[in-house]
C-alpha cells in the first residue's frame, strides 16, 4: 500500500508508537499548515534508537509534496521522508530517522506552498534499539537470501540409509556482491589477484564511457575496455555496462558541446549502436542513461522524450540486458528533493510507458555515495521500500563512505541494510587497494593488507556464504540444513558401506525443479543395470560390479567356492567356472592331480601305533586322537586341538565365524541366532535395525541385505 492513493487511511502502525497526535480518528480532523509547516508533537529521542515514523495524508486541492522533517533543540532541521499528497484520498508519508542524540525533537509536517490544507491521521513514530533493528535485518536475511534444504539418502532398494555424512561446498554465491575495477588493474598483477580472489561481479569506472572510448570524433578505441572483458570472463567475473551515455553536461567528449542538434543526434546514435551492439548478450546490465533525474544534457539539445528514445533503440538492440536508470541520493540524501524514491518512480514508469519500450527489462540503480556523517539508514528502508513495490530489480551501485573516523562501521550498516531488503538483488561496492586510486575507500594497502574497510568487506563476503558444512542422516536416511542462495556441490559418503555419491545443485528462490533435474542426472551412476551377478544371479549395481574371466560378480560374491572367503583378483584361482583360494586350489586339485577325491580332503594315511612311553605323550597323542564329535559348521570331525565348545556345541576353529559376512570371532563376542553364529556387528545390522528377522529365509539364494547395500540414492527437496 506504500504506493497506492486509498479511499480511508490504514490504521496507525505499532498502534501508533510514541505519539499520540489525531490517533484513530480515520480522517474526522485535518490541521492546516501555516507558513509550510505545522508541528504535531514534541517527542523525547535516545541516542542511538532507530524511529521509523508514518502518518496517511491528504490535500483538500490538487496535489503538493508533504514532508515529515525533525526539529532538534539546536534549530538542525533533520530531513525524514516525503510523499506527494492528493486531492480526495490518502497517501502514506513513511520515513525516519536514527538519533545521533538524546533529547526532545519536534515533529513537523511541512509543504512547498503556504496556506496548503493537508488532512493528516494516524501518525506513528516507533522506536528501535540497534539490536532490534539488526535482529530484523538477521530475520530477513534468513527469508530472503537462505533456503532450507533436506535431504534424503536411500540405497537403490530405496531402503533409508543411517548415519550417512553429507558434506557440502557453497562453489559459488547467489547474490552478487561485487566491486568497482579500473584500467589499472591491467598492468598490476598484485591488483588483478586481490580482485579475482574476492569478487564474481564488477562495474568499470571510466572505461565504457563515451569520453573514454571515442577521445576524438569518429575515432572509436575499446582496446582498454576489451582487456578488461577479458581478464573478467578469464576469471569468472560478471560485468555492469557502465555507462551509455552521462547527462550531465560536464561528463562528455569535449568535441560534443560543439555540435548542432543535427550532428549531435548523429553522434548519439551512432555511440549507442556501436557500444550497445559490441557488447551485447555479454553484460549483467546496462546504466543507459546515468543521472537522469539530477541533469537534461540531451533532454536540452535533442528533445524532452530523448531518454526514453534512447531506452527504447538500447532495448532493441540487446532485448535480453537488464537497463537501469543509475541515480545518486535516492537512499543516501533525505534533504535531495530531486532524486527521492517517488521521483524516481515517477521517472522510471514513464521510460517503460513509452511507445516501443513494452518488454523492456528494467532495474533500479541507486549508487549509494554516503557522506561521513551516520546514514539514515532508516530513511535508505523507506526509499527500498517504496521502490521495491515496482518489482523490479534494484541495484546499489556505486557504493562508498566518506573518509571518517566510523567509515568502516557506516559502511557495514549500509551493506547489511541493503542485503537484508528483499527488494536488492545486487551491489558494487567502489572500493579497492591502494594502486587502484580509489581514494575514498582504500581496502588494501600499497602492500595488498587488508584496511579495516576491507576488513568490514571480507568479514561480511564471508558471512554471507554457507562455506563447508558437515550433516549426517537420521534413522529415515533424512536430514535437514538452511544454506544461502547459490551453486552447490554435495558428497555423501557411508562410512560402513562404504558408499559414495556426488550431486550439483542450485539452492535459490524458485529452482525446486532445476534441483530435482540436477540430482537425477547425477545419481544415474547409481542406477539399476541388466547385468547378473554369475553366483547369486542377482542385478549387479555399477558401484558394486567387478569382472573376472568375463564374468560379472557382486564384490560380496566373489567368494571361495569351498571356504566361502572372500577373494581379490589378485588371489583366487577359477577352475570349470568353480571360484577357489589359492591355499584350497592348491590343497583340492595340485596334490591329487584329479577331481576324484572329495572335498574333505586327501586319504587318511593310517600308521602303525607306537607304544607310549609315559602318560604325558599320551595326553598329546589325545589332543589329535579321533572322536565322535561332528563340527555344527561343517559336520566333520572335530579334533580336540581345533574343538571350539559353545553352550555344549562343538565347533572347529575355523568354522566359528559369522554366518554373514564370515567374520572371525570368539566365544565371548558371537551371537547365536535361530542355531547361525553371527558376529555383533552384523547381528546388530540385519535383526536390530529391521526389529524382524524375515531376511535370513531362503538362505544364500535372497540376500537383500547384500543388494540393498549395492549402491546409494539421494534426493534433496526445498521446504
Amino acid at each position: 500500500m506504500i504506493d497506492q492513493c486509498l479511499a480511508a487511511p490504514e490504521r496507525a502502525r505499532y498502534g501508533g508508537g510514541m505519539t499520540e497526535f489525531n490517533r484513530g480518528t480515520n480522517g474526522t480532523k485535518f490541521v492546516l499548515l501555516h507558513n509550510r509547516a505545522h508541528s504535531l508533537q514534541a517527542v523525547k529521542l535516545e541516542k542511538g534508537n532507530l524511529y521509523t515514523f508514518s502518518a496517511w495524508i491528504r490535500v483538500g486541492k490538487g496535489s503538493e509534496t508533504v514532508a515529515v522533517v525533525f526539529n532538534a533543540s539546536d534549530g538542525r532541521l533533520i530531513h525524514g521522508g516525503e510523499t506527494i499528497a492528493k486531492q480526495g484520498c490518502w497517501s502514506l508519508l513513511k520515513g525516519g530517522i536514527v538519533a545521533e542524540f538524546s533529547g526532545l525533537v519536534e515533529i513537523l509536517l511541512m509543504g512547498r506552498a503556504k496556506g496548503v490544507e493537508i488532512w493528516v491521521d494516524n501518525v506513528s513514530l516507533q522506536p528501535f534499539t540497534s539490536k532490534q533493528w539488526k535482529s530484523h535485518q538477521e530475520i530477513s536475511i534468513h527469508k530472503v537470501r537462505k533456503k532450507k534444504l533436506s535431504f534424503t539418502v536411500t540405497y537403490a532398494n530405496k531402503t533409508a540409509v543411517d548415519g550417512a555424512l553429507i558434506s557440502i561446498h557453497q562453489t559459488e554465491s547467489g547474490f552478487p556482491l561485487g566491486c568497482g575495477m579500473n584500467h589499472k588493474i591491467l598492468t598490476s598483477e598484485g591488483y588483478r589477484k586481490w580482485f579475482a580472489s574476492r569478487f564474481k561481479v564488477t562495474s568499470f569506472t571510466n572505461e565504457m564511457k563515451w569520453y573514454s572510448t571515442e577521445k576524438v570524433r569518429g575515432d572509436e578505441n575499446y582496446t582498454v575496455a576489451d582487456a578488461m572483458m577479458k581478464f573478467a570472463k578469464r576469471n569468472g567475473i560478471s560485468v555492469r555496462g557502465h555507462n551509455v551515455y552521462w547527462d550531465n553536461q560536464r561528463m562528455q567528449p569535449k568535441w560534443i558541446k560543439d555540435l548542432g542538434p543535427a550532428e549531435l543526434k548523429k553522434a548519439v546514435t551512432r555511440r549507442l549502436n556501436s557500444v550497445v551492439s559490441k557488447y551485447a548478450g555479454q553484460l549483467t546490465g546496462w546504466d543507459v542513461m546515468n543521472e537522469n533525474l539530477h541533469f537534461h544534457f540531451f533532454e536540452d539539445k535533442l528533445g524532452k522524450n530523448t531518454s526514453y528514445v534512447l531506452y527504447s533503440m538500447a532495448y532493441h538492440l540487446d532485448p535480453n540486458t537488464t537497463l537501469f536508470m543509475n541515480e545518486y541520493n535516492t537512499i543516501e540524501n533525505s534533504k535531495d528533493h530531486t532524486a527521492t524514491a517517488l521521483n524516481y518512480k515517477k521517472k522510471l514508469e514513464k521510460i517503460l510507458s513509452f511507445p516501443g519500450n513494452k518488454g523492456l527489462k528494467a532495474g533500479i540503480g541507486l549508487q549509494g555515495h554516503f557522506g561521513a556523517a551516520k546514514p539514515n539508514i532508516v530513511y535508505m528502508r523507506s526509499a527500498l521500500d517504496i521502490l521495491g513495490t515496482m518489482g523490479l530489480p534494484i541495484w546499489l551501485t556505486e557504493v562508498d563512505v566518506r573518509k571518517g573516523p566510523n567509515q568502516a562501521e557506516y559502511l557495514e550498516d549500509i551493506l547489511r541494510e541493503a542485503y537484508s531488503h528483499p527488494a536488492v538483488k545486487g551491489i558494487i561496492i567502489f572500493g579497492g587497494p591502494k594502486v587502484s586510486g580509489f581514494n575514498v575507500m582504500t581496502l588494501a594497502d600499497s602492500e595488498f593488507k587488508t584496511t579495516r574497510i576491507g576488513q568490514v568487506v571480507d568479514k561480511l563476503i564471508n558471512e554471507w556464504k554457507s562455506g563447508r558444512k558437515q550433516i549426517r542422516t537420521d534413522g529415515r536416511g533424512w536430514c535437514e540444513v538452511s544454506l544461502f542462495h547459490g551453486d552447490y556441490e554435495v558428497n555423501v559418503h557411508h562410512p560402513l558401506t562404504k558408499l559414495s555419491a556426488s550431486i550439483n545443485f542450485k539452492a535459490y528462490i524458485n529452482n525446486k525443479a532445476e534441483e530435482g533435474q540436477r540430482i537425477k542426472a547425477e545419481m544415474a551412476t547409481f542406477g539399476g543395470t541388466k547385468q547378473k551377478c554369475s553366483a547369486c544371479d542377482k542385478t549387479v549395481y555399477l558401484v558394486d560390479k567387478l569382472t573376472a574371466d568375463n564374468r560379472v560378480f557382486h564384490k560380496a560374491c566373489f567368494r571361495c567356492h569351498h571356504c566361502n572367503g572372500t577373494l581379490k583378483l589378485s588371489n583366487y584361482n577359477s577352475f570349470e567356472g568353480v571360484l577357489y583360494c589359492r591355499p584350497h586350489y592348491d590343497q583340492l586339485f595340485k596334490r591329487t592331480g584329479s577331481l576324484d577325491k572329495s572335498f574333505e580332503g586327501t586319504p587318511k594315511i593310517i600308521k602303525p601305533e607306537k607304544h607310549m612311553e609315559n602318560e604325558n605323550a599320551q595326553k598329546v597323542v589325545n589332543l589329535f586322537g579321533g572322536t565322535k564329535e561332528k563340527c555344527v559348521g561343517c559336520n566333520r570331525t572335530v579334533y580336540p586341538i581345533e574343538k571350539v565348545t559353545v553352550d555344549g556345541t562343538s565347533y572347529h576353529r575355523s568354522c566359528f565365524k559369522c554366518s554373514h559376512g564370515g567374520c572371525t570371532i570368539s566365544p565371548s563376542n558371537y551371537i547365536a541366532h535361530e542355531g547361525k553364529l553371527y558376529c555383533k556387528h552384523h547381528h546388530i545390522q540385519l535383526f536390530k535395525e529391521k526389529g524382524n528377522y524375515s531376511q535370513l529365509e531362503g538362505d544364500r539364494q535372497e540376500d537383500p541385505i547384500t543388494e540393498k547395500l549395492a549402491s546409494m540414492e539421494i534426493a534433496a527437496e526445498s521446504s
